[in-house]
């Protein structure tokens, strides 16, 4: 969440055994100009003394852009003297800060969040009362705001969704103009808080939002398929674990959408979702690039009718669908770059028959990990890019399938051939005698 390309170093401290972070608040009270990302990670005594010394050596730092110290408790009047500081020393723009005591008063506590990006308050135990601060906070000082971390705080509810774009709104008339990544995963969200979220998406500029493992249910499809149409900006959505079913996939099938991302991983959606989501490739979907379904029941038909609709992709996953032989050889030409097939059951038939189609695809990252895939079969699917003198495969993972010598010899000398393609697979425990 907080590793971007502009912070040159980040500091982990200079022990990670050592306990003390004397090290690390000596060199932001000397404004190190290589420390421009200070994580403190739990393993480290950071409470009251250390937040207030911090706090202190902030205002004459000038260096230090990102705070990262979650899993730490810390008191209430620390987190005040912290939100001082940071209310007149804008150059600090990411935070994350607190454990899961944090709560509503410490939302309070901290208060405005002035001029942060990127600010992430995962598992802190939020509720309805710290939303409400939250979104009359981010309302005043919210416009530099452009990721938010929600994440795994189930107390936020509907009623927390509500309050929270109450309190956005009611000061300014556009909601978090910067908002590019929003993450409610786990905070019991349902089909009230949808629409509330439908209404504060209208105004934003978000561009991913996940909604990952909230109790949505199929009901909850019909304020989420509008939320496809009217929610334009919007690339990437996540919908992992979220009880779709085959009935929600058939209402979000129905409707346009501009997404290039969609996670529908663990929604037990079956043959007859996956008719729907076809459908939906070719005639409502054109724009969509990624599809993660993974740990869904599609079954080879099921995969096959997803496969038939596509026709160049970015990454599809398909681990642990049972999609048979058939559904994994119906995939492997259809122009996808990154392809998951991981933990389906292919054994070494299917490893035999992708070997033959191997040479002629353009995939780049090819995941076969977890099938039950022999010796034997494993060799022949390395065999089959010794015959090729290039290949687009860059990433081919064969782990948790049997392995001897023989197959470590010929990754070997795939490798000559192909110095770019990177194969994760187990080692052999044992030297084989048949080599």
């Amino acid at each position: 969440f907080f590793l971007e390309e502009k912070c040159t170093m980040s500091a982990w401290g200079s022990s990670g055994a050592a306990k003390s972070c004397n090290t690390l608040l000596t060199r932001v009270e000397r404004n190190d100009p290589q420390l421009k990302e200070l994580i403190i990670l739990p393993t480290k005594t950071f409470g009251g003394a250390e937040l207030e010394r911090l706090a202190s050596a902030l205002s004459q730092n000038t260096n230090l852009i990102s705070i990262s110290a979650s899993g730490h408790f810390l008191p209430l009047s620390s987190l005040r003297t912290l939100s001082q500081v940071l209310k007149h020393d804008a150059h600090i723009k990411q935070l994350a800060i607190g454990d899961n005591n944090l709560g509503d008063e410490g939302v309070a506590a901290l208060g405005g969040f002035h001029d942060l990006e990127k600010l992430d308050l995962a598992y802190k135990n939020l509720g309805t009362e710290g939303m409400r601060f939250l979104g009359a906070f981010t309302g005043i000082g919210g416009r530099h705001l452009t990721d938010l971390n929600l994440a795994r705080n189930p107390k936020i509810g509907d009623e927390g969704l509500k309050v929270f774009y109450n309190g956005t709104k009611s000061l300014s008339g556009i909601v978090l103009p910067n908002l590019r990544t929003f993450d409610l995963s786990e905070c019991q969200i349902g089909v009230e808080g949808l629409k509330a979220l439908q209404k504060f998406l209208v105004q934003s500029s978000l561009t991913n939002l996940s909604l990952a493992s909230n109790p949505l249910g199929p009901s909850s499809c019909v304020p989420l398929a509008s939320l496809f149409t009217t929610a334009q900006k919007i690339q990437f959505i996540s919908l992992a674990s979220c009880e779709v079913g085959d009935e929600g996939v058939i209402t979000l099938s129905k409707n346009t959408s501009q997404l290039r991302q969609l996670d529908l991983s663990n929604n037990q959606i079956g043959h007859i979702g996956a008719k729907a989501l076809a459908i939906a490739l070719r005639e409502n979907w054109k724009e969509l690039l990624v599809l993660r379904i993974a740990n869904n029941p599609l079954g080879s038909d099921g995969v096959r009718e997803i496969s038939s609709a596509i026709n160049g992709f970015e990454e599809l996953d398909l681990s642990q669908t049972s999609c048979g032989v058939a559904g994994a050889k119906s995939t492997l030409l259809r122009g996808i770059r990154t392809l998951r097939l991981f933990n389906n059951q292919l054994g070494s038939n299917g490893f035999l028959e992708i070997a033959k189609l191997l040479p002629k695809t353009n995939i780049v990252e090819l995941d076969l990990g977890g099938n039950k895939a022999n010796a034997d079969s494993m060799m022949e699917l390395l065999r089959s890019l010794l015959d090729v003198k290039e290949t687009s495969l860059k990433v081919l993972i064969i782990g948790a399938n049997q392995t001897s010598m023989e197959v470590e010899y010929l990754v070997e000398k795939v490798k000559e051939i192909h110095p770019t393609l990177d194969v994760a697979r187990d080692k052999p425990k044992e030297k084989s005698n048949n080599l």
